[in-house]
């Protein structure tokens, strides 16, 4: 189970600094000097700039009960277990060590069509927890289904005592 969670984590953060290199190029590039390597010595982490909390992705789908754009923040088994309901999934609930961590929860809300997404892009801890999230729609040219869906993300943090605050930035799919 422990190597499982550390797999995932590792994904997690291959996922996260991902998606900001294809999402803000621009900040990567500024970050870049942080990330020295000395020659022929073994790599034993990936750095991560200072701040930068690494989630670990718990749950993401395009359907839920969840009808308007909103954001959660959960601290107990029973508060993930109530929101799981609302998660059109077979999955069971995850378990999660809420002494040390919390959950966040994001929805995009109802959407008429396919092709729409939400995602934790970035958790960044200054003097409040700021928490990037891209919500994606279908650009000209791409084709969607006539279905309607209501993406979701849960993605597990380490908890904290900062205030949590948010960004929404909204990404335009290409379709080509």
């Amino acid at each position: 189970m422990q190597r499982d969670r550390a797999i995932a984590s590792v994904i997690g953060a291959v996922v996260i600094l991902g998606g900001i290199y294809f999402f803000q190029s621009d900040v990567l590039k500024q970050l870049a000097p942080l990330q020295a390597v000395i020659p022929n010595e073994p790599v034993a982490s990936t750095t991560v700039p200072l701040g930068w909390v690494i989630p670990n992705y718990i749950a993401h789908g395009s359907q839920s009960q969840v009808k308007n754009r909103v954001n959660y923040l959960i601290q107990s088994e029973k508060e993930l277990g109530d929101l799981w309901k609302l998660l059109n999934t077979d999955k069971k609930v995850p378990e999660v060590d809420f002494a040390s961590k919390s959950v966040i929860a994001v929805f995009a809300g109802e959407k008429q069509t396919a092709g729409y997404d939400i995602i934790v892009q970035s958790v960044v801890d200054t003097q409040v927890r700021e928490v990037t999230i891209s919500l994606i729609k279908p650009g000209p040219g791409c084709v969607t289904g006539q279905v309607i869906t209501a993406p979701y993300q849960l993605v597990e943090v380490p908890k904290t005592s900062l205030s949590l605050t948010h960004k929404d930035v909204d990404v335009i799919a290409r379709c080509e």
